[in-house]
């Protein structure tokens, strides 16, 4: 919302384009740590497929 409308903060124009770019690279940061590391000492459950 910051980068279409940055009226909605009360700071200078140029101040909320930089926080809402922040707050966006945070986002994206944060789903990317979150991600599951894959190593090969994982136990996969046994996978029978589909089963219907």
């Amino acid at each position: 919302m910051l980068f279409f409308d940055t009226r909605l903060l009360p700071f200078n124009e140029r101040v909320s384009m930089l926080f809402a770019l922040i707050c966006i690279l945070g986002g994206a940061t944060a789903l990317i740590m979150r991600l599951r590391p894959g190593d090969e000492d994982d136990e996969l459950p046994p996978d029978d497929g589909a089963v219907v």
